[in-house]
């Protein structure tokens, strides 16, 4: 929402909110989709089946007849099997002025582009008429059907008319040709002449359309279908939608003019001083849920993930993420305790939401400032250790991007450097079955800890040091202790 405010703003457009409550509808298709109520005076209101209708009635109603505004809302939709009626969101960008305009169109084509970065324009009702007519088809029986163009094959819709109307199978012909009409604006104008359409004064309006797109560098992000038929009854003359090649043909966003709309909330009297109107209606959830569909996740709004490592009670991770917070760092926490997590799933799940930092917070990790903490890069898959007050200072360094440098960090000064900090990869050798990730960390830590005289022998702190972790039996080890292998025996025993 908020990249869209910001696009909408640079527009020029301001929020404004449209009504919650409006009289019933008169359409007889929204009365079956819209959820209607009865309010303390016995009249029966509806809650918005879409943010268009209440704001053209809004218009038709208000002196203010030219300015832009967007607005975020809750749509509703009937329960199929009663209770609370569905909500869902929805974003609106409008352009409401004093006479039609093409370039107020090619600017909401403008918008929808910003949002959606590629999208596909497809449109003008005129033209949608003027085909159909050359086909021979009466436009009023078949135009259902043309709406599910866009969302299935036009072998399965030809069968589905062939079934329900009576239309020659010349016309069909004449009406699959026609499919080969799509093409870019620039082009347009010329296929339809060769297909017999000539309407001079919507191939004068779409070259003037095509002249603003091109000032706005949308030419080549658009693709033009003259049998586009919307589903939605309010938008006339011309419209366009957003549809994303993929299985389910998610609709993203769809708009267009509604100058009807608005004159049918008006008062007769005022019926030839209407404004016009044109806007775009951005469906949110599909786009949140088409954003989330592929590989790469939608970033969670933080830095900071705020973890238990071991039995750390609730309130020490609040007193952490709270100290965060203060610093102004972003940070969440994770509520549940799981002692048995797979710290290198949960690492990758951190990793693919954009989650910069775990902090593991220990048992009384908070009771002084000299208490140690660490910190995990999730992206370097590294850890340090720091003291508690230097919590705030080391994430705002990092977040910032600054090294602290390979060491471990407790009461100011540097003590011995762990096996990271010394360039010693642990490996542990496991054919039977796959280690858990706290498992394997646990052994790594106490073959730190076990080796620590051998690493401060080892003067070089470049030099790579491989350690390699076995579980043995004590048979095995007493036998391996009892013999002493020289190095030529043990190449020729290998086949060197």
């Amino acid at each position: 929402m908020e990249t869209m405010t910001k696009i909408f703003s640079s527009h020029s457009a301001i929020q404004v909110n449209s009504p919650l409550l409006i009289p019933r509808s008169s359409s007889s298709i929204e009365k079956q989709q819209s959820v209607s109520l009865i309010d303390s005076t016995g009249q029966v209101v509806q809650l918005p089946h879409n943010l268009t209708v209440p704001f053209a009635r809004f218009i038709a109603r208000n002196k203010q007849k030219e300015f832009k505004r967007f607005c975020f809302g809750h749509v509703y939709r009937k329960n199929l099997v009663g209770g609370q009626p569905r909500q869902l969101m929805e974003a609106d960008f409008d352009i409401v002025h004093p006479k039609k305009s093409l370039a107020i169109d090619a600017e909401i084509i403008l918008v929808t582009h910003q949002v959606l970065s590629h999208f596909d324009l497809k449109n003008h009702e005129i033209i949608l008429h003027s085909v159909l007519k050359k086909c021979m088809i009466d436009d009023s029986r078949i135009m259902s059907f043309l709406s599910q163009l866009s969302f299935n094959s036009w072998d399965k819709l030809k069968r589905n008319i062939v079934l329900n109307l009576n239309i020659p199978s010349k016309s069909l012909e004449m009406l699959e040709s026609a499919l080969n009409l799509k093409s870019c604006p620039t082009k347009i104008s010329e296929r339809l002449t060769a297909f017999g359409i000539i309407e001079k004064d919507v191939f004068a309006d779409l070259e003037e359309l095509v002249s603003y797109l091109q000032s706005m560098g949308l030419v080549d992000n658009i693709v033009f279908d003259p049998l586009l038929v919307l589903s939605n009854s309010y938008y006339h003359d011309f419209y366009f939608h957003f549809i994303v090649n993929n299985k389910k043909k998610d609709l993203l966003a769809l708009g267009g003019r509604y100058d009807d709309l608005v004159k049918s909330f008006c008062h007769p009297t005022e019926i030839n001083k209407q404004p016009k109107a044109i806007g775009v209606v951005f469906s949110i959830p599909k786009i949140v849920n088409y954003l989330g569909a592929g590989n790469e996740r939608l970033p969670l709004p933080f830095d900071v993930l705020v973890h238990p490592l071991g039995r750390c009670s609730l309130n020490e991770r609040l007193v952490v993420t709270t100290e965060l917070w203060k610093a102004g760092i972003r940070t969440e926490f994770t509520q549940e305790q799981s002692l048995n997590v797979d710290l290198e799933e949960f690492y990758n799940q951190c990793k693919a939401h954009g989650i910069k930092f775990v902090v593991l917070v220990k048992e009384k990790a908070f009771k002084t400032q000299q208490s140690v903490i660490k910190i995990r890069n999730v992206e370097k898959k590294s850890e340090m250790e720091i003291n508690r007050e230097e919590l705030v200072d080391t994430l705002k360094s990092l977040l910032q991007g600054k090294e602290i440098g390979a060491r471990k960090i407790i009461n100011n000064s540097a003590v011995e450097p762990t096996l990271e900090a010394r360039n010693i990869n642990v490996h542990i050798v496991n054919t039977q079955q796959k280690m858990k990730f706290h498992k394997k960390n646990f052994i790594i830590e106490k073959a730190n800890q076990k080796l620590t005289s051998l690493i401060s022998s080892v003067a070089d702190a470049s030099v790579v040091t491989e350690v390699v972790a076995v579980d043995l039996s004590r048979f095995v080890i007493s036998n391996l202790i009892n013999h002493e292998f020289k190095e030529e025996e043990v190449k020729k025993s290998m086949g060197f």
